[in-house]
This record gives C-alpha cells, sequence and structure tokens, in this order.
C-alpha cells in the first residue's frame, strides 16, 4: 500500500514555467507588481528562516522580489520566475494554489526563489530507486527540477531537498533514498 502511495504521489507534480535551458524568463517592460500579495508571506518567511539556518547567518532576505498571482502565460505552468530588466518577481497560477496542499505550496515557493533569490537554474536529475518485486521509480534529485517534486515527498526528504537548494548538493536527498530504497 505505500508504494503505491508512494507512486501516486509522485505523479502530482507542477511545472515551473521556464522554457528548457533558460534560469529566468526574461521579460522587457516593467514589473506588474511592486508589492508581495499576504497569502504568499508565511512561505517567505519560512524561505528566509531556512536560508539562513542553512547558510549559518542571522538573518536572510529575499530582497525586493515581489510574489503574486498571475497568469504564467503557458497554461501548462503553475509558477515563473520573470526577469524584468534586473528586477525580478514570481508569478503563481491561481486556480493551482486554489487547489494545492500547504507542503505543494512550499514547494513551489521554494523553487521559484530558488530561481529569482539564489539565482539556481533547473536541475532535471533523476535518481531510480528499487522498489522490489522487480518495480522501480524515479525520484528527483532537486527541487529545482522543472517538475517540482510533490509536496509530501518534498516533506519527507526535506533536510535532502534543503542541502541541495542551498548548497547544490545532491548527495544528502541521494543518500536518504537510497536508505529508504534498501528497506523494500
Amino acid at each position: 500500500m505505500r508504494t503505491i502511495s508512494t507512486l501516486l504521489l509522485l505523479l502530482l507534480v507542477s511545472s515551473c514555467g521556464l522554457p528548457f535551458g533558460q534560469d529566468f524568463v526574461k521579460k522587457s517592460g516593467k514589473r506588474q507588481f511592486s508589492t508581495t500579495d499576504p497569502a504568499f508571506n508565511i512561505y517567505i518567511q519560512r524561505f528566509e528562516q531556512d536560508a539562513a539556518k542553512e547558510y549559518g547567518i542571522e538573518s536572510y532576505s529575499i530582497g525586493d522580489i515581489p510574489i503574486n498571482f498571475g497568469d504564467p502565460e503557458n497554461a501548462e505552468y503553475a509558477g515563473v520566475c520573470h526577469d524584468r530588466s534586473g528586477l525580478k518577481e514570481v508569478i503563481i497560477r491561481k486556480s493551482w494554489w486554489d487547489q494545492a496542499s500547504d507542503e505543494s505550496r512550499e514547494t513551489m515557493i521554494f523553487h521559484e526563489l530558488g530561481h529569482c533569490s539564489l539565482g539556481r537554474g533547473h536541475n532535471d536529475k533523476e535518481i531510480p530507486i528499487e522498489l522490489g518485486n522487480n518495480k522501480s521509480t524515479t525520484f528527483k534529485i532537486s527541487i529545482m527540477n522543472r517538475e517540482i517534486p510533490e509536496g509530501g515527498i518534498y516533506v519527507s526528504y526535506k533536510t535532502g531537498y534543503h542541502d541541495e537548494l542551498f548548497h547544490q548538493n545532491e548527495s544528502t536527498l541521494y543518500n536518504q533514498l537510497k536508505a529508504m530504497e534498501s528497506k523494500f
């Protein structure tokens, strides 16, 4: 039963709105927003607290990066980081947000702030995991995957996902997943 649940969770992913090979969607003109919608404040606070902890500093700020609901332009994308001549902003599709769990929302905001605040590009690497009985699956090795990990998977392996997000170190998550594999 646990195996089936894990496989179903892996299928529930969301996409970031960046074309292959791009770290940001370059846009001309002014940003759409100058302030952040309050719905995102708790996720920004979590990101800043986790970043400060990961970097061993007293505080971290995302700076002037507003996050708001809007149209990522491509119907397949739930979120996007726009770079408008050096002024960045995150746009999240409201219909996706309204049906997303708290964990999936956090995953999406951390992913988009990975682009906008940390300057991270996509990391689409996956690791195969043997589930026993000749069954296998793959796990995304990074929260910066073009299709972000489902919220429950992110929470289960948060230490590894954060190590990769903030330090670009894949080994923690790799070891966590291989330890899970050995239980099958």
